[in-house]
């Protein structure tokens, strides 16, 4: 049996981010027995055709500083050659999300093939607000697409949910958790020295980020010695957090290092006393989960769909989420016995890991 994975987006986008994310990491863990191909959406037959086997090593290789664009990234040139169409009975994984039309008409024109796809979250159409004028339209070859994929999986229980909302339909697929081992830090322990705290995430409403800031400058005013970390880049419905970073562009006790590496991720919860990821507009929520696998506490929404179903070990779950709530939740941690009992919280807890997102979406796929 062969599975043959659709990477036209990350081909096109070949970021290290969010959906990328979660396909190298298949593509890294992926068990078998089916081998893996892959594959692409060839413009001019308006199919799909396979590609070397050589791509999925590829595309592993580290990226270029702002490498988003392929003609940045020159090393996956030699690995994009067309192949042959999918034979009859092919089994097609997508596990992206894309907005070209073409795209949309070759999964509805599909015949001999069995589409199964990954689903991540329905916010651009559920909450629009979020994302500017335009972005819900520009989606919709995805939505009509989606309407006649036979197999369907959900990385929640809320995306599995809102599909049902959505397409108006029962819903049958399973939910596979996306892995938290992705930045490859160590398990990290308490001390007291850690007074550090790393918010990460873009810097826009629906992360909350103007929430954490407010609260830290009110401690900083009170005399803590608390630090925080900002990690993550800018967006154009920011205008709250850049007006707060301006406002406090020379606190010592602030560090805001944009768009970073996982490197400079892992340098900085190396540091960390706890993650501040207030987040409720997420359609899963990474990064509170990388953090509490290397036994770091997490401060998150109670409604973060990361952590339905898990213990709430080494955790503050903030209900609501509030200014006010939050800053008692880091005077809390600031205590060291109970940052400690967090940590030893955090250290029981067993989160999923991209091994398990594998097994779970090549157990799925070849079972047909």
């Amino acid at each position: 049996m062969t599975v043959f994975l659709d990477l036209t987006e990350l081909i096109a986008d070949p970021a290290r981010t969010g959906i990328q994310r979660a396909e190298r990491e298949l593509i890294r863990h992926w068990p078998g027995p089916a081998a893996l191909v892959p594959c692409r959406l060839d413009l001019a037959s308006g199919g799909f055709r396979q590609l070397p086997g050589s791509l999925l090593e590829a595309v592993q290789a580290d990226m270029p500083p702002g490498g988003a664009e392929l003609r940045l990234v020159p090393h996956l040139r030699p690995h994009l050659r067309p192949g042959p169409a999918l034979p009859k009975g092919a089994r097609l994984l997508c596990a992206e999300l894309f907005a070209d039309p073409k795209r949309a008409d070759a999964y509805l024109a599909l015949r001999d093939a069995e589409a199964a796809w990954l689903v991540y979250d329905f916010l651009p159409w559920l909450h629009p607000d979020w994302f500017g004028p335009g972005g819900p339209r520009a989606l919709m070859p995805y939505l009509r697409a989606l309407r006649a994929v036979p197999r369907v999986a959900f990385i929640s229980e809320r995306t599995r949910a809102d599909y049902g909302r959505v397409m108006r339909r029962e819903v049958s697929g399973p939910v596979v958790p996306l892995g938290s081992d992705g930045l490859r830090l160590e398990r990290q322990h308490f001390s007291p020295e850690r007074r550090g705290f790393v918010f990460l995430g873009t810097l826009e409403p629906r992360k909350n980020g103007a929430l954490v800031l407010r609260a830290f400058e009110r401690l900083w005013a009170a005399g803590s010695d608390a630090h925080l970390t900002v990690i993550g880049k800018s967006h154009a419905h920011g205008a709250d957090e850049e007006a707060l970073l301006a406002r406090l562009e020379d606190e010592p006790r602030l560090r805001v290092l944009g768009r970073a590496p996982d490197s400079a991720v892992r340098t900085a919860l190396r540091e960390a006393r706890a993650l501040v990821f207030p987040s409720e507009g997420e359609g899963y929520g990474i990064p509170p989960m990388e953090a509490l696998h290397a036994g770091i506490p997490a401060v998150i929404a109670a409604s973060l769909p990361a952590a339905h179903g898990l213990p709430p070990l080494g955790q503050i779950r903030l209900d609501p989420v509030s200014e006010d709530a939050l800053l008692a939740a880091v005077r809390r941690l600031l205590d060291d016995a109970e940052a400690e009992r967090l940590w030893d919280g955090a250290a029981a807890l067993r989160v999923p890991t991209w091994r398990d997102f594998a097994e779970a979406v090549a157990g799925w796929v070849q079972a047909g």
